[in-house]
């Protein structure tokens, strides 16, 4: 049977188009609730993929924000619309990511806390001191607030931190793998920063002002340790070899750093300021000492090769108590950092006592050379470039070093009293042989830079007492 088209007549069309006309009209005056019932599309929702970094927005220590991640931070931050310093520590304790982690800085002039003579924010914690970094692998990145590259632009105020004995620090790091870059820490009870327990390993801290002023001055109100390495802490970078990385330590009332410990090893303190202002050429004391090395702190190296600190203006430069086998290489210790201007630590360059053991000063190179000179001052008993005391402090070793000269190794710099003395029963220490400046020896042709140079003593007739 055949299959027929089915047609329409003229009428039924213009009937059909005048129903779906009426019909479109009707629509369209429908109300809106009528249309909004009508089955919608579902909303297509972007994944929460994980944010790394964070820019802290405002000098504000709040903490009202969501702190369970940086992108819920974000997303929510409080009452102020900022985001905290401390709310963004909090958050990286609560984040899973395996991510680096950073926090930067994006505060607007406009906010509170701005000085706009120096160009710096002023963060000023309450009576709560800051969330340890307990996470690991995260950076506090304070050179990424916009300023002056020559200083700090975010200062840390911790006057206002009332804690317990011991925990009212600028920052407390018990994790590895942390950056703090380019902040000054000023006016913290405790430590400026303290590095605490084995897991704060291969951290490292550059750039920063610790007790110091953003213009390099004396902060209102000290610290008892700058920075503190503690318990098992171990293999952490304080400083580094450029002059950015240099962190500049001082007024601290004990030591501007104490590395403590026998467990306490392989930490790097290099090419800081410990006791010298911003100038680099006046005294920002430390009333203890500029570095304390204690309580069995093993294999630690102060300065090094073309990374030496400038350790003077303090009552001791450097003082091993009880420390065995660390090396203290290439440092300026009693001058300003121009290797000339005197600028002495008033009791003593370098005391080692009380079972100080196995400790290296200097080196076989020019540049693991210590300057030890123009330390000591009247009234102290002490005033030596080394002092070496006690029975049971041995086998340490003291080569290569300009001792009582400057930089030059000829123009005097003398110390106040001895350049090297051991004494109360101090034994089996190793001084490779000494020769004068003005008398250079050519007998011992390339064992010279093993020599010391001890010259130009002070008040004491000899450059060397046994």
């Amino acid at each position: 049977m055949a299959t027929q088209r089915h047609t329409t007549t003229g009428s039924t069309r213009w009937a059909l188009l005048v129903g779906v006309l009426f019909l479109a009209i009707q629509s369209a005056m429908l109300p809106p609730t009528t249309l909004l019932a009508m089955p919608a599309r579902p909303d297509v929702v972007a994944p929460d993929l994980p944010t790394d970094s964070i820019a802290v927005t405002t000098t504000s220590d709040a903490a009202d924000g969501d702190t369970a991640s940086f992108a819920t931070l974000l997303s929510q931050p409080g009452a102020d619309g900022g985001v905290s310093l401390r709310e963004a520590l909090l958050a990286t304790s609560t984040m899973t990511t395996p991510a680096a982690l950073t926090i930067t800085f994006n505060i607007p002039p406009s906010g509170a806390g701005y000085n706009s003579a120096e160009n710096t924010w002023t963060i000023t914690l309450g009576l709560q001191a800051l969330p340890a970094l307990a996470r690991g692998n995260v950076t506090i990145d304070g050179t990424s607030q916009a300023g002056p590259a020559t200083q700090p632009r975010i200062v840390l105020d911790g006057a206002g931190v009332y804690e317990a004995a011991g925990f009212s620090n600028g920052f407390t790091v018990t994790s590895g793998h942390n950056t703090l870059l380019g902040l000054a820490l000023i006016n913290f009870y405790d430590d400026g920063v303290l590095l605490d327990g084995p897991g704060a390993a291969f951290n490292r801290i550059a750039g920063c002002y610790i007790g110091a002023k953003p213009n390099g001055s004396a902060a209102p109100s000290a610290s008892y340790f700058g920075i503190e390495i503690r318990a098992g802490a171990h293999d952490n970078m304080i400083g580094g070899a450029s002059a950015s990385e240099r962190n500049l330590i001082g007024g601290a009332e004990h030591s501007g750093l104490l590395i403590t410990g026998a467990a306490t090893s392989g930490n790097i303190v290099a090419g800081n300021w410990l006791g010298v202002d911003g100038s680099g050429q006046a005294a920002l004391r430390n009333k203890v000492a500029g570095v304390v090395l204690s309580d069995g702190a093993q294999a630690n190296i102060i300065g090094g090769a073309g990374q030496g600190n400038v350790i003077s203006g303090n009552d001791i430069g450097i003082y091993l108590d009880s420390a065995v086998d660390n090396l203290i290489a290439g440092n300026i210790i009693g001058l300003a950092a121009d290797g000339k201007t005197p600028l002495g630590n008033s009791t003593g360059g370098i005391f080692a006592i009380n079972a100080a053991q196995s400790n290296h000063i200097g080196g076989t190179t020019p540049a693991l050379r210590n300057i030890i000179s123009g330390n000591g001052a009247p009234g102290t008993p002490f005033g030596q470039g080394i002092y070496i005391s006690d029975t049971n402090s041995a086998a340490n070793a003291i080569t290569g070093n300009y001792i009582g000269t400057d930089r030059s190794g000829i123009a005097p710099a003398g110390n106040y009293r001895q350049g090297i003395l051991i004494a109360a029963g101090a034994q089996n220490n190793q001084i490779d042989r000494c020769w004068r400046a003005e008398q250079p020896d050519r007998r011992h042709g390339s064992r010279r830079g093993q020599c010391n140079c001890l010259q130009w003593p002070g008040r004491h007739p000899h450059r060397l007492t046994l």
